[in-house]
């Protein structure tokens, strides 16, 4: 179907970097399929690369509208929330995710630092023992696991 081929195309488009382009594909996958949960979430990707969290948050909202247990959706909200400074909000945003997926290794990143920008060390830090992986922590660079995320 039309949707599902020009959210394919902004999808190569966007790991192409060209993210203006990605983001017209996807906005013609929404024209074709209003409620194609995926699209939005790729669209909200596309705007975040150009550094237009709001739209982002737009979309990733859109998407869970869509898809109520759509975890990376729940996760990318919570990092553009950071973002842009609204740490509670993350915050609830990133519990949705962990409770949909408690090992999403992104989401058990963003709510340690979430905690950790709060000061909570003890609670941060055992966040991040939960990601079973080797990890780091720098009060400037913040949260870095060994192999990536």
């Amino acid at each position: 179907d039309f949707a599902e081929a020009h959210s394919n195309l902004g999808l190569s488009l966007k790991s192409l970097l060209r993210h203006e382009e990605a983001i017209a594909s996807f906005k013609k996958a929404i024209h074709f399929k209003p409620d194609f949960d995926t699209a939005h979430y790729n669209l909200g990707n596309a705007t975040n690369a150009l550094g237009d969290i709001e739209g982002s948050i737009v979309h990733y909202n859109k998407a869970i509208q869509l898809k109520p247990n759509y975890t990376e959706a729940f996760s990318n909200l919570g990092v553009a929330l950071v973002t842009l400074g609204r740490y509670e909000e993350a915050d609830k945003s990133f519990s949705r995710a962990l409770e949909l997926d408690p090992n999403h290794r992104a989401a058990i990143s963003g709510k340690a630092r979430v905690l950790l920008r709060w000061a909570n060390y003890k609670d941060g830090l055992s966040m991040l023992e939960r990601a079973e992986g080797k990890f780091t922590f720098d009060v400037d660079k913040g949260i870095s696991f060994k192999g990536g995320i």
